[in-house]
């Protein structure tokens, strides 16, 4: 029922929507669940919590308002009533989280847990709990004394069958299928044979299940009129790389060119950040302006997945490469002065490719924890072990 991540919603919008459940007397749903009250202090009151949780995470997601007592339809069907919401219990969603993180396994890949205070004068709060349909695997209540996998039924937790279990990791197994051939699609790769012959950079932000975005409305047009790439005003300069290397101006230079696709990927090529060293056939990849360009991409990503209201899961892809030189011949600077032994590329196909997975709400919220991981990849194609350009803040350093 809450198809937004709550994280993208603010506090009057969350609660408009818990006062239209309750005032419209929305029924519960294989997305939905009302608890009046829920206490943390047995086992089986814990256990509850594992199971409502993970149930919903091996279905469609879905959300718990503890604090909405039931009523019954004439025909039995549960739906909100009036009065509801709780006093405050102190900590909790510290609590809850505890038992998400302790009980629930493999990790659940993402959860909220929300406070919202009731519109009337009694100080009254109801507490979401929201779950995304997970996308790494079945999950498992394993403790309290059970081990079993639970499903949302219609109206709770149901306990799955072998057979069950085994369909949902092969659902998530086509999910993925399909992301591995849209990346190597000639749809999304036709640019790279058109561009001029010269060391190049494909970015590329996807949904790991296929969204459907509608270009042609107005909404849309205004947002893709008002968010131009690049759209934070940072510096063109090919400049910064710590080992004072500046990119070949010599070189044929083209624009970024960037494709937004209806299944939700973003894609952009460029030049890649590759500089001659004076008086040597050796080249070497000016990894810092690399990575601005890659942190503006991100942000821009993260900027469109906010205003789809998009928070799933995402694969970032980064490839560099030549049409006709050889990417081995491109070795990594890891010192601010020149050293005549640098790091070599290793990689099986003359290709430097980094790959992230991760959720779009840490695209949204944190893009430079992207980049990291991407760098880090970068650097161990060089056979190091992890990207040393970052400060403790993950901003880059080039100095």
């Amino acid at each position: 029922m809450l198809d937004k991540h709550p994280d993208l919603m603010s506090d009057d919008q969350l609660r408009e929507w818990v006062t239209h459940l309750v005032d419209d007397q929305v029924e519960e749903g294989p997305r939905l669940d009302y608890k009046e009250i829920q206490t943390l202090d047995q086992p089986n009151d814990r256990r509850e919590v594992a199971k409502d949780v993970s149930s919903f995470a091996n279905e469609l997601g879905g959300t718990i308002l503890y604090g909405v007592p039931e009523d019954r339809t004439a025909d039995g069907r549960p739906i909100p009533k009036k009065p509801y919401g709780i006093n405050q219990i102190k900590g909790f969603e510290s609590r809850v989280e505890n038992i998400l993180v302790d009980a629930i396994g493999p990790a659940l890949p993402q959860w909220r847990i929300r406070m919202v205070t009731v519109p009337s004068p009694s100080k009254k709060v109801v507490y979401v709990v929201w779950t995304p349909e997970s996308w790494v695997g079945v999950h498992m209540v394993e403790a309290y004394g059970d081990r079993r996998y639970y499903r949302r039924g219609q109206y709770r937790a149901v306990e799955m069958t072998e057979e069950e279990v085994r369909g949902r990791y092969e659902r998530l197994r086509a999910g993925r299928g399909w992301l591995e051939s849209f990346l190597e699609s000639p749809e999304l790769n036709y640019v790279g044979s058109r561009l001029p012959d010269n060391f190049t950079s494909h970015y590329v932000v996807c949904p790991v299940y296929p969204l459907n975005v509608e270009f042609a409305s107005d909404r849309m047009y205004e947002w893709l009129h008002s968010h131009p790439y690049p759209p934070f005003g940072f510096s063109a300069s090919p400049y910064g790389a710590r080992t004072r290397l500046e990119i070949d101006h010599a070189r044929q230079e083209w624009e970024p060119y960037v494709e937004l696709y209806r299944n939700g990927a973003v894609s952009l090529w460029r030049t890649a950040a590759i500089s001659e060293q004076p008086d040597s056939p050796t080249k070497a990849l000016a990894y810092i302006a690399e990575l601005r360009h890659l942190l503006e991409m991100l942000q821009f990503g993260g900027q469109f997945y906010s205003f789809l209201g998009y928070s799933g899961p995402i694969r970032t892809v980064v490839t560099i490469f030549h049409r006709l030189q050889l990417m081995s011949e491109v070795r990594l600077p890891t010192e601010r002065h020149y050293e005549s032994r640098w790091p070599s590329l290793m990689t099986h196909d003359n290709a430097l490719r980094m790959t992230a997975d991760d959720s779009a709400m840490t695209l949204i919220g944190e893009p430079r924890r992207v980049l990291k991981r991407l760098a880090d990849e970068m650097f161990k194609s060089y056979g190091l072990w992890e990207a040393h350009c970052f400060d403790e803040n993950l901003n880059l350093m080039t100095q």
